[in-house]
């Protein structure tokens, strides 16, 4: 199903029952990537998935766009399907986004789920190994995307590079343009008030980093380590990730 918010048609699929999850998903990804996930979630969730704009099935007008943007479009997703309170996980980017549709829309987000993903921004050598990236990704087509994240021979490499040929190069490009501009959110973190579970795997080295920032700024937040896993757990490890989510999201229900 597609709605249109300003310039962006943004594909969304429903699965399940119960309290409403939205998940998002990563930079080079797009719901697919979630597909290993959805059905255990499903039997306890009314679970969401959309691809964000320019990803996927989504359209975004030609049009450049930001992080808060994309938050905006989960709260129009919301909206659109009337959800009320929902839960929310997010892996890498949109991980990023869950954290800022929830300072955004506070009363929004009964929860936070934020998987294998950054607030600070990057440095100046990170910005530049993203604009390579993107100027390899423009000559050579978004399959390369994948490589600031999995490497050839890793777990996850042939099946995000799947994930991520299936996007469109302008879309994938813009999104790449939305991380080399974000500025950090670790300043703000203070403000998150819904209870928040961090997750990376114990593999992905400087998101660790990031995740034990994040919690030490989100008030009562927790972090979970994913053993024998890199960036993406989703597609690692989707048994365990669904496992952790569901206990997490469960706990707070009951």
């Amino acid at each position: 199903m597609i709605f249109q918010n300003g310039a962006a048609s943004i594909h969304y699929e429903v699965a399940g029952a119960g309290f409403p999850l939205l998940l998002s998903h990563g930079v080079i990804e797009s719901s697919d990537s979630w597909a290993e996930v959805v059905p255990a979630l499903a039997e306890h969730f009314r679970v969401v998935v959309h691809d964000a704009r320019g990803r996927g099935r989504s359209g975004f007008g030609g049009v450049a766009f930001s992080y808060p943007e994309l938050a905006e479009d989960v709260e129009a997703l919301a909206r659109h399907l009337d959800l009320g309170p929902i839960l929310h996980a997010g892996h890498s980017m949109g991980g990023r986004v869950a954290l800022e549709h929830a300072l955004t829309h506070p009363g929004r987000v009964r929860a936070l789920a934020v998987v294998s993903a950054r607030a600070e921004a990057p440095d100046e050598a990170g910005r530049s190994r993203l604009r390579e990236l993107a100027g390899r990704t423009r000559a050579e087509g978004t399959g390369v995307a994948v490589e600031m994240w999995a490497r050839p021979g890793e777990p996850a490499h042939e099946r995000a590079r799947t994930v991520s040929l299936a996007n469109p190069l302008d879309g994938t490009l813009a999104a790449f343009d939305a991380l080399i501009a974000m500025e950090s959110l670790l300043p703000r973190l203070g403000a998150v008030r819904a209870p928040t579970l961090v997750i990376a795997g114990d593999g992905d080295h400087a998101y660790v980093d990031s995740a034990k920032a994040m919690v030490a700024a989100i008030p009562g937040s927790r972090l979970t380590l994913i053993e024998g896993v890199g960036h993406f757990p989703n597609l690692e490890a989707p048994d365990r990730l669904a496992r952790a989510l569901i206990g997490f999201f469960g706990s707070l229900r009951a």
